[in-house]
């Protein structure tokens, strides 16, 4: 039987930490806690891995190489367990002025049987931001480069723009069609006071990784307002992780409530309509910005099973 894995990291744990489950809802982390992998490379600060096998067996880690490095951190593995040496990935040096490199996922195209690397990333002045903006305003778009063996990689380009500020792209596919979700990343912004603040999930659809991409009206996650203290505290969504049920034959999208520590779910038949199961999810403590994959091999999930 096949199982999931949750990849993911903890706030100032610049690490990858693992979960396994047997349904998609209740994670239970593996080593004690302690990180299967560190930091070793870059800025030695690294967030958001995510973790893809290839169609040769080997596991491909990608992860953002701290805050503001326009480079992203590859490794891979045989087993999830023991790791290579650590690279830094120049994506963005043909973008001068590029400010960051954050989320760096992949997906398997079919057609050209590379895999897409992408992730969010601000190029200077390259789209219109607010006047008197802070030195430190960031104005997102997805950028790109495809690979077939995660050591070559093609010229960097746009490869996703709504027309507005987005980050935490991620990508599946099932039959003839790919699914993204992403971040809407507008709003909360002194220097932009008439812009709504959005902050949620959005979801769109494409027949090809290069699109045309559809994006659907309406957020999959939900903005709360919680109690904190006297006083209340919304509660956004960031960090999406698309993936395909092969078991259910549903897509599931898992994201995180950035200011209240928890995770949210939603699943889907048909990619349109979206059912919210946060209710059922249990995870362990602190987890931020995972993905999930399967694993078939029986001696890796044994491996996995025993740690403790």
């Amino acid at each position: 039987m096949p199982m999931y894995v949750f990849c993911f990291f903890r706030e100032f744990a610049p690490a990858l930490h693992l979960a396994i489950s047997s349904d998609l809802l209740t994670w239970k982390e593996r080593n004690e806690e302690m990180p299967i992998l560190e930091s070793k490379v870059g800025a030695g600060y690294w967030r958001d891995p995510f973790i893809i096998q290839a169609t040769d067996g080997i596991f491909h880690l990608l992860c953002t190489d701290g805050w503001s490095s326009p480079d992203i951190v590859h490794a891979s593995s045989h087993d999830l367990l023991e790791w290579s040496e650590q690279d830094v990935i120049h994506v963005m040096q043909e973008f001068h002025t590029a400010r960051n490199s954050w989320a760096p996922e992949a997906v398997y195209d079919r057609e050209t049987r590379e895999y897409y690397i992408f992730w969010s990333s601000t190029v200077g002045t390259a789209f219109l931001e607010p006047k008197n903006k802070p030195s430190d305003y960031k104005n997102h778009r997805i950028y790109a480069c495809a690979t077939t063996d995660f050591k070559s990689f093609s010229k960097t380009r746009l490869f996703f723009d709504p027309g507005f500020n987005c980050i935490d792209a991620s990508i599946n596919h099932e039959g003839k069609t790919y699914l993204m979700a992403f971040k809407d990343e507008r709003g909360n912004d002194p220097h932009a006071p008439g812009e709504l603040t959005r902050k949620h999930i959005l979801v769109a659809t494409s027949p090809s990784l290069d699109g045309p991409w559809k994006i659907q009206d309406k957020p999959v996650s939900k903005t709360i307002l919680e109690k904190d203290g006297s006083n209340g505290m919304t509660t956004w969504a960031e960090g999406p992780c698309v993936f395909w049920n092969q078991r259910s034959r549903e897509w599931w999208i898992f994201y995180e409530y950035f200011r209240s520590q928890r995770y949210g779910a939603v699943k889907s038949k048909d990619g349109a309509r979206w059912e919210t199961v946060d209710a059922l999810l249990s995870f362990p403590p602190g987890v931020k910005h995972g993905t999930v994959f399967e694993v078939h091999d029986a001696e890796i999930i044994r491996k996995l099973k025993i740690l403790t």
